[in-house]
């Protein structure tokens, strides 16, 4: 039983109550899906443990497999049998977009069956989404929609994530990183990906809001009468380079002054378009409005570095670290909601190759390191390692992890 406290929702009364069911209280086949996952020979085989089990709790899966040509997304997930036929007549409220509150009062609002379901009241796996493609598939904390933002996944139940909606900053940005690599726009010659070019791409710390907004801000901002501090905030931007990385001079600026433009009304010239959803909204809107708001966050957010005591013209390693084990470890990238594909803090990375002829290649980075007890030695050594975009790979074969082994602890009774 439960109270949001929202006024939005009936109150409690001695008629009128609200309880929470959870579909993973009755999921036990998580255990079995990752077991399989482990015993897999295939890919194939291993989207049949997805069919079979659909036990994965609720996280977005994302696999490969040596001599596949193939890569596969699968949302396939324990989620509650609410068609969207059942919400006209059942749906009280929404708490969120796709969590509807149903009435409990009578049976014909109870979670539904469907013939394939592996869990009473869920979908079965043919009504949930899943994408093969040769191209890439991706998720970066949206819902399964833009898996692929040349073949969009539509007609799936409310209740399993939204379509056709405005993706976050961080999302539009991890398609264009496979946009410029597949057209050669990233620096690098070829269009082909691999795990050296993969590891760069997703530790270069472009910022999209910068890339989409800096200019027409500057020039919104910048040729009018300024303080000192922000004359010299207009001249750190427009030398920055859009990134976040160590030496990346301005970034902690626009870091300041994007937290008022996210909240300025009609902010982009050009709206959303499902039918570009990597490159819109896009554009600085010019009303006169909207500009005056554009100045005001500009110059809150120059005011706030400079009371901060941080220098406008300080490089990001200098402003950005990490407190650990009585050092400051320099920390790049920054929020998915300024655009960072490279999350800032708390982010585990792989990369995992299947090289031709060779066992497979897996690299990490643990950003926060794997130890939590402050007197290991592994306390902070991956978080330095991160701040070097120095990749850990992890052994796998029989020889490197005796390589790779520290010790040795033989038991006996």
């Amino acid at each position: 039983m439960v109270d949001f406290g929202n006024p939005q929702l009936p109150p409690w009364s001695s008629s009128t109550a609200i309880t929470l069911r959870d579909i993973n209280l009755e999921n036990t086949q998580s255990f079995q899906n990752f077991l399989a996952f482990d015993q897999a020979e295939s890919l194939d085989d291993f989207f049949a443990a997805i069919n079979e089990h659909v036990g994965i709790p609720w996280v977005n899966t994302t696999a490969i497999g040596r001599g596949d040509e193939r890569a596969l997304y699968s949302d396939i997930t324990a989620v509650p049998n609410v068609p969207d036929s059942l919400l006209g007549t059942c749906q009280i409220a929404a708490l969120a977009p796709g969590l509807p509150l149903l009435n409990g009062a009578t049976s014909a609002c109870d979670w539904q069956q469907d013939e394939d379901a592996v869990l009473p009241g869920a979908f079965g796996p043919a009504n949930l989404p899943h994408l093969f493609r040769r191209d890439y598939v991706a998720n970066m904390n949206d819902s399964y929609w833009l898996t692929n933002a040349n073949a969009p996944l539509t007609g799936y139940a409310a209740i399993s994530g939204q379509e056709d909606y405005a993706q976050s900053l961080r999302s539009r940005l991890g398609h264009t990183l496979v946009e410029d690599r597949f057209n050669s726009r990233d620096g690098f010659a070829g269009s082909q990906i691999n795990s050296t070019r993969l590891r760069d791409i997703v530790l270069n710390s472009r910022v999209l809001s910068a890339e989409l907004l800096k200019e027409p801000v500057l020039s919104a901002v910048c040729g009018g009468t300024l303080s000192g501090d922000e004359q010299q905030a207009c001249q750190v931007l427009q030398n920055w380079d859009n990134t976040g990385n160590l030496d990346a001079v301005g970034a902690h600026v626009w870091s300041a002054i994007w937290q008022g433009l996210m909240d300025v009304t009609d902010l982009y010239a050009v709206p959303f378009d499902a039918n570009d959803p990597v490159h819109t909204p896009s554009g600085l809107n010019s009303d006169s409005q909207v500009l005056d708001e554009v100045r005001q966050a500009f110059s809150d957010g120059v005011a706030a570095v400079v009371n901060s005591g941080d220098a406008l013209d300080a490089p990001l390693g200098e402003v950005q670290r990490y407190a650990k084990a009585g050092t400051d470890i320099p920390q790049y990238g920054g929020e998915g909601y300024e655009g960072y594909f490279t999350v800032l803090r708390n982010t585990y990375l792989h990369v995992v190759d299947f090289p031709e002829g060779e066992p497979v290649r897996a690299f990490t980075l643990l950003s926060h390191g794997e130890s939590t007890d402050p007197t290991s030695p592994h306390y902070a050594d991956y978080t330095e390692a991160y701040s070097r975009k120095q990749w850990h790979q992890v052994p796998f074969t029989r020889e490197q992890i005796k390589n790779a082994r520290i010790s040795i602890l033989e038991l006996s009774e």
